[in-house]
């Protein structure tokens, strides 16, 4: 007999002022002999294992939907009831005791000294704060009191309960009495219970009361649960190891993996499932986010402050972060970040795999180590690229834990673009005719249905186990009429209508509405989309339970969070919908979401995305506008990029004019540098994406007001060797600013001047140019044109006027340039800034071949550009590395990092400067007798500098050929080459060619 607790006057009694009396139950976990543990263990390893003991309570109470209201030193206070209550929080309280209990013992061997913990449970009303308590960790009460005093009283390794909790679980549990006790503070003694477990017989109420439902048993996939296992077992003796699981949609991915967490081999190991969801495949970390929301305690109607306050719990007290962890942890995944300016002496890569992997480390630790551990995430088709590449550091930073990765994914991209490739793979096939025979009979459990109508549910389901169980389901539902007539529908879709044309209008209506929301949604928002009563949403979802459309999401009595039962559910629902039903439903949705201001739970772009299907184009655009720039600052830039190309399909739609064409054009000014940060300036979307906007600008008249997409226009065209077109856009800069004059348009004008000119081999043109911005530039003043051009004036000028006053034949100069370039780099902070600094050093010591320094600085730089995830610095740094090898004597060592540093220049899109390096490398390979080689390269780069107009590298070049026929004998046409290429030098005020050219040939 289960008796439902009734304190005085109902479950809550108000107070007034946010004050209310209610019914909970109170678990006090404390651990043993703490004291004693902190003398022999000292601080550090007394704080790590309380840190297990506090992840170990907190996982484990949100598993069963409690809440840790207080961490009290060494104990822990938890809620059962309080901020959502059910009429089973006195059974899941119960269960938790002893889930902690069992996760404790096993964990004997993760600390210095063994584990033990006492703990008490009571229920009774407390006095709570709703309005300021969202943990009730200001709650009091007698049921507070007399668990901590149960605590006390219980042996290490045991849970007590008090008499009220008893009759509340029944037989739930197996109890042994352990008589009335006096506890302190109460008058009349205490009936107390101890918990032995749980009884062989009570499994199915219990889930019952969890919200559990029936599922289906796993057939046919008996081969990859034993190949699950078998990986499951390898990774206690190996490491972890990752696994993929491949298959169309409704082939049992999902269930496969449920039966790998429930098999008896695996059942008591810890497991966690990041959930992705194809709504928020734009949303940074969205599955890991939701997971530690989760388990932090966050409900579905907590705002941004309230989830905020409840991470920074968990980082702070369960995983015991402090300082710059914490900060880091807060800014890759709370709503309001951290109140600590992020360090930007880091490039936002370099940011963001170190929070990685903090946060990998965190989660880690987190896990027992003598333990094998499931790490599940579901549905990686809908993956999010900062998830994707979360999951690659995490399982790097796993590869000494016993873990076992799985990943669920349909066979579609971007599987192969985020994960290893030396996963192992399981692929599902579908069911064979017997199989699925089977799995119809074990649905339909006791219906009389001869072979002739099974058959036909196994022709209309083709194998595929969720329409086998879907078919199976109607024949439950209609009988067997309809098999006998034939009449069953020839797809899901209509099966899935068949199912809601039985329902009541309010109850499809409601479906309906959830279809539109996604995959995942919760009770409140669909009834404030539907208007309907939220009394009413408990039948309603019980009538889609019983339909086994949709299933519970949160804690049993419900949160009302709820999911549906496989995504092709929901997308049948949705699109038995038409046009005009889709984009009302979608209006409704955004109102909702629009009314709840600053307390909006859902991302911009899930916003935009539903404004979008409502028609509302203009404010989609705005939203995904918002999104875009709130992904790029925060370092997700794919996401960025995945969000304006939505804003860039709403465009497409609205009415031609200038409104359109200004909305777009400020699409594309943050969509050019965003493709330049994420896949560098010469790669040939960014290139699209700026000439585009140039277009517009032209069209709208706005080429004052737009200087930076002009500048990064130019910067592509110089990255890519069009250097005429190069200039020529740069030159437009220059009648901007003589129109308008500011520093930024001057300083980005002489800039591209002075770049493009040393390119072409003007030389006294880059000297003059370059100067100019030099001394322009002031770093207490221009700063922040940074974050607008993203180019550092000062640093890039200084560089590339070093270069010039080498050429020109002032070494010294040109090398107290570079010094000025890496120390205002330095001052400047910023890690692009800091690596062209680095640039100037050793590109410098190169030309004035200076090996030491070359050697040195290039070092040092490629260290710094593959720490921060810049590739052409370190293609660039390789390239001199490998080209003072060659000098020193190692040709073949040295020629080959040459060319593995050239060809990494050359994938990022970079055409300059290729020719230069080609002109060095053509030079050791002659060296090294390598002829037919050089001369292949040369033949090739001598026709692309033709059209290309690169003539500071004519001379380098063809020093280079001079040097191929005075090895291959034709001395006389080598002489006459290097007079020719000694003329051009003059020319081009080169003395250092120049210089090079006399001291080989003689001349």
């Amino acid at each position: 007999m289960i008796t439902k607790f009734k304190p005085p006057e109902d479950a809550a009694m108000k107070s007034g002022n946010g004050i209310e009396h209610r019914a909970i139950t109170v678990l006090f976990a404390d651990l043993v002999n703490s004291t004693s543990h902190m003398e022999s263990l000292g601080p550090e390893d007394y704080g790590e294992m309380l840190r297990s003991f506090h992840s170990i309570c907190n996982e484990t109470v949100r598993r069963h939907y409690g809440v840790v209201a207080q961490y009290q030193g060494d104990g822990i206070i938890c809620h059962f009831g309080y901020p959502t209550a059910a009429e089973d929080d006195a059974a899941r309280a119960v269960s938790a005791g002893l889930d902690i209990l069992s996760e404790i013992e096993g964990r004997t061997g993760d600390v210095a000294v063994p584990l033990a913990t006492r703990i008490g449970i009571s229920t009774g009303t407390a006095m709570i704060d709703t309005k300021l308590d969202q943990f009730g960790a200001s709650a009091v009460g007698p049921c507070i009191n007399r668990a901590a005093r149960l605590e006390a009283l219980a042996q290490p390794g045991s849970v007590l309960i008090c008499d009220d909790t008893q009759r509340l679980v029944g037989s739930l549990f197996r109890l042994r009495d352990h008589g009335a006790h006096v506890l302190k503070g109460f008058a009349d003694p205490q009936r107390v219970y101890r918990v032995e477990g749980r009884p062989r017989g009570a499994g199915t109420r219990f889930e019952a009361l969890r919200g559990g439902r029936r599922i289906a048993p796993l057939i046919g996939r008996d081969a990859e649960l034993e190949t699950l296992v078998g990986h499951f077992a390898s990774v206690g003796e190996g490491g972890c190891r990752s696994v993929v699981v491949s298959g169309e949609a409704g082939l049992g991915k999902s269930r496969l993996v449920n039966a790998l967490r429930e098999d008896d081999r695996t059942r008591n190991s810890t497991a966690f499932v990041l959930q992705c969801s194809p709504e928020h495949s734009g949303t940074p970390l969205y599955p890991l986010r939701s997971y530690l929301e989760w388990v932090a305690g966050a409900g579905p109607s907590d705002n941004a402050e309230i989830r905020h306050a409840k991470l920074e719990r968990l980082f702070s007290k369960v995983w015991r972060a402090e300082g710059d962890d914490l900060s880091t942890l807060l800014d890759l995944l709370s709503p309001l970040g951290s109140n600590t300016k992020p360090d930007q002496s880091d490039s936002v890569p370099l940011r963001r795999q170190t929070a990685f992997r903090l946060l990998s480390k965190a989660i880690l630790r987190s896990l027992p180590r003598q333990r094998s551990v499931q790490m599940l995430f579901e549905d990686a088709h809908w993956i999010d690229p900062s998830t994707a590449e979360f999951l690659r550091v995490l399982t790097e930073q796993a590869r000494e834990h016993p873990v076992l990765v799985v990943v669920t994914t349909r066979p579609d991209p971007p599987l192969g673009d985020f994960f290893d490739s030396s996963a192992d793979h399981i692929a599902l096939r579908p069911l064979a005719d017997a199989e699925a025979m089977e799995l119809a009979r074990a649905t339909l459990e006791n219906a009389d249905l001869d072979d002739d109508a099974v058959a036909l549910i196994i022709e209309k389901s083709e194998g595929v186990p969720l329409f086998v169980e879907e078919y199976a389901d109607v024949v439950q539902q209609t009988g067997t009429g309809a098999l006998a007539r034939r009449q069953v529908p020839l797809t899901l879709g209509a099966l899935i209508q068949g199912k809601l044309d039985r329902l009541e209008p309010t109850t499809r209506q409601f479906a309906r509405a959830a279809s539109a929301v996604g995959r995942s949604f919760d009770a409140d928002t669909i009834c404030g989309i539907t208007e309907l009563e939220r009394d009413k949403a408990g039948e309603i979802a019980s009538a889609l339970f019983g339909m086994k459309l949709v299933h519970p999401t949160g804690a049993s009595s419900g949160d009302g969070g709820m999911s549906f039962a496989h995504a092709l559910i929901r997308d049948a629902i949705y699109a038995g919908m038409n046009r005009d039903q889709r984009s009302q439903l979608h209006n409704r949705i955004a109102e909702h979401y629009l009314l709840q201001g600053g307390e909006m739970r859902i991302g911009e772009h899930v916003l935009a995305d539903h404004l979008a299907r409502a028609g509302r184009h203009r404010e989609a655009i705005e939203r995904f506008l918002g999104a875009a720039l709130e992904a790029a600052g925060g370092g997700a830039a794919a996401e960025a990029l995945a969000h304006l190309e939505n804003a860039l399909a709403s465009i497409g739609l609205l009415p031609e004019g200038e409104e359109r064409d200004l909305l777009e054009l400020r699409i594309r000014s943050i969509q050019g540098p965003t493709q330049m940060v994420t896949r560098g300036p010469g790669n040939p979307d960014f290139g699209a994406t700026q000439a585009r906007a140039m277009d517009l600008l032209d069209r709208l008249g706005l080429q004052t007001s737009m200087v930076p997409v002009i500048y990064n226009t130019a910067l592509h065209a110089w990255a890519t060797a069009d250097l005429d077109r190069a200039m020529t856009i740069g030159e437009s800069i220059h009648r901007i600013n003589d129109q308008s004059p500011s520093d930024a348009a001057c300083m980005a004008a002489t800039t591209m001047r002075g770049l493009v000119a040393w390119h072409q081999g003007r030389n006294r043109l880059a000297e003059i140019s370059l100067s100019a911005t030099v001394t322009t530039h002031r770093p207490e003043i221009h700063a922040d044109l940074y974050s607008i051009f993203l180019k550092e004036f000062g640093v890039f000028s200084l560089f590339y006027l070093g270069l010039t006053k080498t050429i020109l034949g002032d070494p010294e100069a040109g090398a107290d340039c570079a010094e000025r370039a890496f120390a205002l780099g330095q001052t400047m902070g910023f890690p692009h800034a800091r690596g062209f600094g680095m640039l100037a050093r050793f590109n410098t010591a190169m030309l004035r071949e200076d090996l030491a320094a070359a050697e040195q600085h290039s070092a040092l730089a490629l260290e710094f550009s593959t720490h921060q995830r810049f590739p052409e610095f370190a293609a660039m740094s390789r390239f001199v590395l490998g080209w003072v090898a060659t000098r020193r004597g190692n040709l073949a060592g040295g020629l080959a990092e040459m060319l593995a540093g050239f060809e990494t220049w050359a994938a990022t899109g970079f055409r300059c400067w290729q020719a230069l390096f080609a002109a060095y490398i053509a030079e050791a390979q002659v060296a090294a007798g390598d002829l037919s080689g050089a001369e292949a390269l040369l033949d090739r780069y001598e026709g692309l500098v033709r059209t290309s107009g690169e003539n500071q590298t004519k001379v380098p070049l063809m020093t280079s050929r001079a040097l191929l026929f005075r090895a291959l004998g034709r001395s006389a046409e080598a002489l006459a080459l290097a007079s020719a290429a000694r003329e051009l030098a003059e020319a081009q005020s080169a003395r250092l060619w120049r210089d090079k050219l006399e001291a080989r040939f003689r001349l």
